[in-house]
């Protein structure tokens, strides 16, 4: 069967009347392709760092980012184009912002490549090539069509906050009466108010100098609370 492969094939058409006439073979050239073509979004960069590979997680960061990945066929790709949905959280008020979407039409290289940068886009009408940085979830999907009219999609998140976390400190436990220390066991307390808490570290320097005497990492409780212990600083 003819069309148990995929690949080039060609079409005879001929003709005959009643009075046993017939007319030359027509032919026609045609490809008959079944298989999809290939859509990846594989690396990110943030700013002008190095590209890194995606994993499952997406992008995380606060900073603007671009997205790297290939698009090909076997035949022809045909359009390739990249949507940016934005998915706000919720503001201090409560009150559920509105969600938007941006699609934008990607040049491939010479081997299929694509790359696009300053994200996340501005959706305002004329400013959709600058970035435009706010706190949420964006969605990106990357929709590649070749030119038998197959489709071929794939999608990652990005999580976008720009708001640093906020730290509360107490006074050290070990003060005598104002700012005078009677020990060189200290415990520093204190609260970190952030959603997305990565990382906390510590140090204790002698005022006017950089150099730690003591430096730590802080691990807070579900709410925030941390206490570091400082041992003969």
């Amino acid at each position: 069967n003819v069309f148990n492969t995929s690949g080039e094939k060609k079409v005879y058409v001929m003709a005959k009347d009643r009075a046993g006439n017939e007319s030359d073979w027509i032919s026609q050239d045609f490809i008959y392709d079944t298989k999809k073509p290939d859509a990846k979004i594989s690396e990110y960069k943030i700013e002008e760092a190095d590209y890194k590979t995606l994993t499952s997680a997406g992008v995380k960061t606060g900073k603007a980012f671009s997205l790297k990945g290939i698009a090909t066929d076997d035949w022809e790709v045909t359009s390739v184009k990249l949507t940016q949905i934005f998915k706000p959280k919720q503001n201090e008020s409560g009150a559920q912002q509105t969600e938007n979407s941006l699609t934008l039409t990607l040049e491939l290289g010479t081997d299929g490549s694509w790359e696009v940068g300053n994200l996340p886009r501005s959706y305002e009408q004329g400013k959709q090539n600058e970035t435009a940085l706010k706190t949420g979830d964006y969605e990106y999907k990357l929709v590649v069509t070749d030119a038998a009219g197959k489709i071929t999609e794939t999608i990652i998140n990005a999580e976008v906050d720009t708001t640093p976390p906020v730290i509360t400190v107490g006074d050290p436990t070990g003060l005598n009466g104002e700012r005078f220390i009677n020990t060189k066991n200290l415990t520093i307390t204190g609260k970190i108010i952030e959603s997305n808490f990565k990382t906390a570290t510590a140090k204790l320097v002698k005022k006017g100098e950089s150099n730690p005497f003591a430096t730590g990492t802080i691990s807070p409780d579900n709410d925030g609370s941390f206490s570091w212990k400082v041992y003969e600083v």
